[in-house]
């Protein structure tokens, strides 16, 4: 059982590198009011050519652990309140979502289902904070039929006092054929999404593009941020700030963006002369980035870089995902490949980190996913001067449907000393 289970695991793993930034291969949009792009700047970022950091001791940390139900996926967090989704297992039965309150540990649902459950639609893509849930709904298969897969992206507000959610609000709804699927991030009062589009048989006057949207779930006003006849890859948002990955026409070489939503100008820009494919999503703070890269020797898990503000690259640790900024800190999960036999190798999962300051790496989490040992942060995550949040799903691992009803999703809230 555990082997089928973890099986169906890596499985997704696959899925959700593969789709990040859209899995439709088609997409537009009506005409939009254009809006300056921002120009990119010469700066590029050069490689060393093998890694510099060395290991050393993690910081004071200290933790709260939290469980509520398995076989759900935290999909994000503010200070006060995180979501998790709950994906099902029985053809037929509706996605829900659910809160959990870092306060009190009180757990309640949320959405019993997509709002347009018996239309065919389902939820995918969430995202949200201490004030505001946000979702996806979709209706159609994108490997059998691109074209007819239709999308609609929802907003409520969050009732602190019930842990109830307030009328769901739709924001904007397309069909694939017309734009890409929707990445979308709840910052603030505001939630931001961002589409691909591609000319196609079906509609007529459809161009290559990227656009990213704005709306103020408070005032209902919705603002074209930002948009471009090039695609982008990602978008995410950081203080305030819109940060999206353009796609290199011919190769993997991206340029990234930060983007000023009031002005729709570049913050600044940077090449990352990357020749193989990024990972997931660009983490920028205070002009410092870090981002992840697949090279011919890490398969399953991508090299992490580091660009201060110095403008000097280095290179942090291979096998990491995900990194999180943190006060000085990057925190990471990836993989540590210790021996296991005479010729043999075996993958350990690891939570870590690196400072900044002192280009030290460290471990906090180490251990045998074949045991469960499995923690993980979000894709994107809110900066924090101290805090982040890691989950893991322990039902996936146990040795029986009746110990996999019972297991937990376990989701810890580390704290970083600041002294």
């Amino acid at each position: 059982m555990r082997h089928r289970l973890r099986a169906v695991i890596a499985g997704s793993l696959v899925v959700a590198v593969a789709c990040v930034g859209g899995c439709s291969g088609a997409g537009a949009r009506p005409a939009e009011p254009k809006v300056q792009r921002a120009s990119a700047e010469s700066t590029a970022v050069v490689y060393p050519v093998a890694v510099t950091s060395t290991e050393g001791t993690a910081p004071a940390l200290t933790y709260k652990e939290y469980q509520v139900p398995g076989w759900g996926d935290f999909e994000g967090y503010g200070e006060r309140f995180a979501t998790i989704k709950y994906t099902p297992r029985a053809e037929g039965q509706p996605t829900t979502l659910s809160i959990l309150d870092f306060t009190t540990a009180k757990w309640a649902r949320i959405v019993d289902s997509a709002v347009n459950f018996e239309d065919g639609f389902d939820i995918l893509g969430v995202s949200s904070n201490d004030h505001w849930v946000a979702w996806e709904e979709v209706k159609g298969d994108e490997q059998a039929e691109p074209f007819e897969v239709l999308w609609k992206l929802y907003a409520a507000k969050i009732d602190a006092g019930s842990m109830k959610l307030g009328k769901p609000v739709l924001v904007d709804e397309s069909e694939v054929s017309m734009h890409s699927r929707p990445l979308l991030q709840v910052d603030g009062d505001l939630v931001y999404w961002m589409t691909n589009s591609t000319p196609n048989r079906r509609q007529e006057g459809v161009v290559d593009g990227a656009l990213v949207e704005s709306r103020d779930l408070v005032s209902g006003v919705t603002t074209v941020v930002c948009e471009t006849t090039a695609h982008w890859r990602t978008m995410s948002v950081q203080q305030g700030k819109v940060i999206v990955d353009e796609m290199g026409r011919t190769s993997e070489r991206a340029l990234l963006r930060v983007i000023d939503p009031a002005t729709a100008q570049n913050a600044w820009s940077l090449d990352l002369r990357n020749t193989a494919r990024l990972s997931h999503f660009p983490q920028v703070h205070d002009g410092a980035l870090a981002w992840t890269v697949y090279t011919s020797d890490t398969l399953t898990y991508p090299d992490l870089f580091y660009r201060g503000t110095d403008g000097v690259t280095r290179a942090v640790r291979r096998g990491t995902s995900n990194p999180q900024h943190v006060g000085r800190y990057v925190f990471y999960t990836g993989i540590h490949v210790v021996p296991n036999g005479v010729g043999m190798r075996k993958n350990l999962t690891m939570l870590g980190g690196y400072d900044t300051e002192t280009n030290t790496t460290f471990t906090i989490i180490e251990g045998d996913p074949e045991d469960g040992a499995w923690w993980r942060l979000p894709m994107v995550s809110p900066y924090s001067e101290d805090t982040f949040v890691v989950s893991n799903d322990l039902a996936p691992f146990a040795d029986s449907p009746e110990a996999a009803a019972k297991a937990p999703l376990c989701i810890r809230r580390y704290t970083v000393a600041t002294n």
